[in-house]
């Protein structure tokens, strides 16, 4: 078994417990202790391992959360995780190159998700500003009609017509902003891997997204909503 099989045995109520969280499955939020702070709603995680700390902006799995919240290496990590689901765990058991090959393959998965995280900033960042453009389309808009509906002069009409141009392209950025943010936040991951490192799909994955044709990390259909 690789060291990710391992850690995935293992239930992650019964792991955050362990490490010191006030475990809520229901909500699946909890009082983050990797910082001390005391919002209850902090970290997140769901049942697959995956995790995240909204106050430092930080994500992993099992094993990464045991190594922040323990201080320890990824050896103590494993132990512990072995211990937990109940496998027979010995350092032995993992030649130089299996541990070389483990050590890889979690640097490129940190890599992935700290650039899917400064991705999603941006994103959610661009989306905001889309949404506070729309607002004020929005009003000068409301403002315009008003305007006509009183019988001021026909001027009006074409600035009006601009106005409504205006609002559709803001629109139609803002649902592609959207579908961007939300398919790197909740999206699976392998279209999540995709579009982080595949720009011929990117394109492709928006449209399906749009559309609804791509699935969140649990299976059920990516829903683009704002």
């Amino acid at each position: 078994m690789t060291a990710r099989e391992i850690a995935d045995l293992v239930p992650m109520p019964q792991l955050l417990d362990v490490l010191g969280f006030a475990v809520n499955e229901r909500t699946h939020r909890a009082r983050c202790v990797l910082h001390g702070g005391k919002n209850p709603t902090s970290f997140s995680w769901r049942d697959d391992g995956r995790w995240r700390c909204f106050v430092e902006n930080i994500r992993g799995d099992r094993i990464a959360l045991v190594q922040r919240v323990r201080g320890r290496g990824f050896k103590d990590a494993m132990r512990l995780l072995a211990a937990l689901s109940g496998v027979k765990w010995r350092d032995s058991t993992l030649g130089r190159a299996r541990l070389a090959k483990e050590r890889r393959e979690r640097q490129r998965l940190e890599a992935e998700a700290l650039a899917s995280l400064k991705a999603e900033r941006v994103l959610r960042l661009e989306a905001a500003e889309h949404v506070r453009a729309l607002e004020r389309l929005q009003e000068r808009a409301g403002k315009r009609l008003k305007a006509l509906m009183e019988g001021v002069p026909e001027r009006l009409v074409g600035e009006t017509e601009a106005l409504w141009s205006a609002l559709e392209f803001v629109a139609k950025h803002l649902d592609t902003s959207l579908a961007q943010y939300q398919l790197l936040a909740y999206g699976a991951e392998k279209d999540r891997f995709d579009f982080l490192s595949n720009s011929h799909r990117r394109a492709e994955l928006i449209d399906r997204a749009l559309l609804g044709g791509l699935a969140d990390d649990s299976g059920g259909p990516l829903e683009v909503t704002w």
